[in-house]
This record gives C-alpha cells, sequence and structure tokens, in this order.
C-alpha cells in the first residue's frame, strides 16, 4: 500500500501535536513520513530503537502509526481542499524554507489567502496588547517606513491585540503583504472580535497555522503561534512590551534561532517599555530609531539603493530649531515650559518654532502642551 507524504506527515502531527521536534525525527530517521507508515510493525519498532532515535523518543512512547490517525488527516486535508486552505508539507517548495532552518519548525501549515511565504525579505512586528499612544505610533511608523524603502518586505504577526493588529492594519492600509499566524485552527479566529481584519488579511495576504479543526485551546498554543512568528521573518521587531508577555517570549525565540531583534526604547519608568529597555540591555535586541538601523544591520539596500545616513539634525539648519530638538533628543518628553528653560528661546519664539517643527514632521505635540521628537521620521535620518 502507498502513502501520501503530505497525509503521513499530518497523522504524525495529529499524534503529537506538540512535539514537533519528535516528529521531524521520526520523518527523518525513517526517510519520510510514508516511509513511516509503510513499514510493518517489526520494521517500526527496530526503528524506533535505532541509534538515530536515541534520547529523542520519550519514556511513554507509542507507536504513532494507526488507521486512525490517516483516517484524521486524509479527513482534515479534504476539508481544507472544499474550504479553499492550502495545506503545505515541509518537503513542499511553498513551504517556508525559514522555517526550515529550526529545528522545532511544524511538518504541516494551513494557509488561506494568497501571500508568498518565501519572499526575499520578512519582518515580524509584535509586542504588548495593551499599546500605548506610544507603541502604536511607533508600528505605524516602522510598517511606513518599510514600506517606503523596503517594499514588497513581508510584515508577519499574530492577529493579538495591540500592537500585532495595529501592524496588520498599518499593513494593509499601506499595501504592504502581511501573515497573521493563529494560535487555533483556521475555523477558529482568535480573537474572534478580529474576525472582519482576518477577512481582509486573507484576500491581501494570508492566514497561517499548524492546527487541525477540533484542537483543544491550550495556553501552550501561543507559544506554538510564537515560534512560527519568530522563525519565519529575517528581523523582528519589538515597539512596545512590558517585561512579561508574547512578545517578549516572540523577541527571544527569535534571538535563540539566530534572527536579528530590533526594540524601540523607552523611559525607564514606562512599565510598558521595560521589556524593550531589557532586551537592549542584555544585547539580546538592537535598538530601533528607525529605518535606518536594520539597514545597517541587516545589510540591505533601500528602495533608492543608498544608505541612510543616522544623522538627526544633518538637514536642520536654524539654531532655534536646533536647541528645541537636542532638548527633546534628552527626554521622550518634554513641557513648553520646560523647552522655554532648556533652550532659552522666548516663549513667543519657542511657540512658533514648534509650530514649524510639528508641520515639519520632526515634533508631536501632545495635550497638556507636552511635546516629543519624531525618531521615526525618514527625513531626520538622512
Amino acid at each position: 500500500m502507498e502513502y501520501d507524504e503530505k497525509v503521513s506527515a499530518l497523522a504524525l502531527k495529529i499524534a503529537f501535536p506538540y512535539k514537533p521536534v519528535l516528529v521531524r525525527a521520526l520523518i527523518s530517521a525513517a526517510g519520510g513520513a510514508a516511509k513511516l507508515f509503510g513499514m510493518d510493525s517489526c520494521e517500526r519498532s527496530s526503528l524506533f530503537l535505532s541509534q538515530d532515535l536515541a534520547g529523542v523518543l520519550p519514556a511513554s512512547f507509542t507507536d504513532p502509526c494507526k488507521e486512525e490517525n490517516l483516517e484524521k488527516a486524509s479527513v482534515e486535508c479534504e476539508w481544507c481542499e472544499k474550504s479553499g486552505i492550502e495545506v503545505i508539507g515541509y518537503h513542499e517548495p511553498e513551504f517556508p524554507r525559514r522555517l526550515l532552518e529550526c529545528a522545532d519548525a511544524p511538518v504541516i501549515l494551513f494557509k488561506y489567502g494568497n501571500a508568498e511565504l518565501n519572499p526575499e525579505r520578512s519582518v515580524s512586528i509584535v509586542g504588548t496588547r495593551r499599546a500605548t499612544e506610544y507603541g502604536r505610533y511607533s508600528t505605524t511608523g516602522i510598517v511606513s517606513e518599510i514600506s517606503e524603502k523596503i517594499p514588497n518586505t513581508l510584515i508577519v504577526s499574530g492577529l493579538a491585540f495591540g500592537t500585532d493588529i495595529n501592524a496588520h492594519k498599518c499593513a494593509l492600509e499601506l499595501g504592504v503583504p502581511t501573515v497573521a499566524i493563529l494560535p487555533g485552527a483556521l475555523n477558529n479566529i482568535y480573537p474572534s472580535s478580529h474576525r472582519g481584519i482576518a477577512s481582509k488579511i486573507s484576500k491581501n495576504g494570508a492566514l497561517l497555522s499548524d492546527f487541525t479543526r477540533g484542537s483543544e485551546s491550550y495556553k501552550i498554543n501561543f507559544i506554538s503561534r510564537n515560534r512560527i512568528i519568530a522563525s519565519m521573518s529575517d528581523v523582528t521587531i519589538i515597539p512596545e512590551s512590558g517585561i512579561r508577555g508574547g512578545g517578549l517570549i516572540t523577541a527571544r525565540l527569535a534571538h535563540s534561532y539566530g534572527r536579528e531583534i530590533f526594540a524601540v526604547p523607552g523611559r525607564l519608568t514606562d512599565l510598558l517599555s521595560e521589556g524593550c529597555n531589557s532586551l537592549i540591555s542584555e544585547n539580546v535586541a538592537n535598538v530601533y530609531t528607525g529605518i535606518g538601523d536594520i539597514l545597517r544591520v541587516m545589510n540591505w539596500e533601500s528602495k533608492s539603493g543608498n544608505g541612510v545616513q543616522l544623522s538627526f539634525y544633518h538637514n536642520i539648519e536654524r539654531a532655534e530649531k536646533q536647541k528645541i530638538l537636542v532638548s527633546l533628543s534628552s527626554e521622550r518628553e518634554l513641557s513648553f515650559e520646560r523647552l522655554a528653560i532648556l533652550t532659552g528661546l522666548k516663549p513667543g519664539e519657542l511657540a512658533a518654532t514648534l509650530t514649524e517643527l510639528e508641520l515639519e514632521g520632526y515634533v508631536i505635540g501632545f495635550a497638556g502642551n507636552r511635546y516629543r521628537i519624531n525618531v521615526l521620521k525618514n527625513e531626520s535620518l538622512r
């Protein structure tokens, strides 16, 4: 009897839903999932005791090559075909090549949409679910700069509240391809309130999962989802994150895979910047102040083919403007009164200059007559 490689791999996935390393070890030792199912019980028993699987199989291991697992896998593949969902096996060229570089990569992925999963460049953006104005602004700026300087870069995230959904929305608005990795099956969008965005993503990107229908909802599902986000991209960016959370877990996973990490720094007193500041202080993440940081570290060329000069005030000539920008660069945010003291400018002169800087995009004004430098402005980095 001949066995289909994709169905066989999915049957192993069903038998060991949270043990991708074990599944890949079994497939590698047998020379293929279909070959494993094609062996008789004695051949498989010998394989399980072989040196190739020494130390890999758990003490409670039982033979996964059961007819019921194959039947479940076959039914799942049939349902996917009827639903327009692509089932991608690890052995197929459409499977994300970046995933294959990681030992714990899944052997089967479910894809709904038309996004290219092997783009020239891929960037993951993740962070806190309780994004602040600063975090939302940073996320928007990051996606906008990617759109302008490295177009057609794939934006990967997890459809979660906060940073994730902001990244997806901005990508959709700018026409940047985006992929959402789900912590459950494709027939059960999570969170359910994001079904509308998920539908748009499926038309302008793709929804991706390694879970079959009927999969239980466990906390480990999110870790499983995070590993795919981390491994599917060349770069992971954290615009905002507390000291704990999925964004930080994803960043550390990406670091373990040898990927480059970038984090937007924040004030030491901001709880939702603690994670970013920690990653930077531990040398896990590079500091992100603008797209130039990624272009330099990754040795990527911008759309124009030119490097980006990281000098904030290169094209600022007026001394009044320079004084304001230098003062703001030392603090995340300053009041009008504090700026007047630091710059020595008269109130009228300061107000007029601040207005000019706001119109030019160098400075952002907030309620309470407070101001912040726009570190994500492209022109200020040239």
